[in-house]
């Protein structure tokens, strides 16, 4: 597969991702795109793993690119971008499946906006609604930094934050260290 396909299934991916949480669309299409993101991002790293036992060969003492075993990977000056559109597929993915699911709750100080049609406080624990707050829990929750402000208050929220947080781990291990390894391999 040639960077080009690398990229354009990327951006595919991160358009369908941002549209589905613009829009409101259903979860299982966030679902969708961050499962098959995270197929890619364990069958890069198994695409890495075996071309490791390969031994590296130099013409004129200039080392060549290892040669592909299941597929080719991003060329090294398209990485960043591919990893771009990663981070916004997963990002965008698990935040509107949190709108969706309903079950991450805000639990920071009392908020004091009131709503317009009446002039009573907002509920003391508001499920996440806006899609600004959902995009902030899920970038918290890949980094893992976990403020506390926005916690899972059902077992599925739960379960979303475990599967985010084993997709930051797979970008993390992988893609991160793959991508540093290609820009020093000259």
């Amino acid at each position: 597969m040639p960077t080009s396909c690398h990229l354009i299934l990327g951006l595919v991916g991160a358009v369908l991702s941002g549209i589905a949480l613009w829009a409101g669309g259903p979860a299982l299409l966030s679902g969708i795109l961050v499962g098959v993101t995270n197929l890619y991002l364990i069958a890069i790293l198994v695409e890495a793993a075996l071309r490791s036992g390969k031994a590296r060969k130099f013409v004129d003492h200039v080392p060549q690119a290892k040669k592909k075993v299941m597929f080719e990977v991003p060329d090294r000056v398209w990485n960043l971008l591919q990893i771009s559109f990663i981070l916004f597929i997963v990002v965008c993915g698990f935040a509107n499946m949190y709108i969706q699911q309903g079950g991450v709750v805000y639990v920071g100080p009392t908020l004091v906006v009131q709503h317009a049609t009446s002039h009573q406080p907002a509920k003391p624990n508001p499920p996440l609604a806006g899609r600004l707050d959902a995009v902030y829990f899920s970038m918290v929750t890949l980094a893992t930094l976990g403020y506390g402000d926005f916690v899972p208050a059902t077992a599925q929220a739960r379960t979303l934050v475990i599967w985010e947080l084993g997709t930051g781990l797979l970008l993390l291990v992988g893609t991160f260290s793959l991508l540093i390894s290609r820009l020093a391999d000259f």
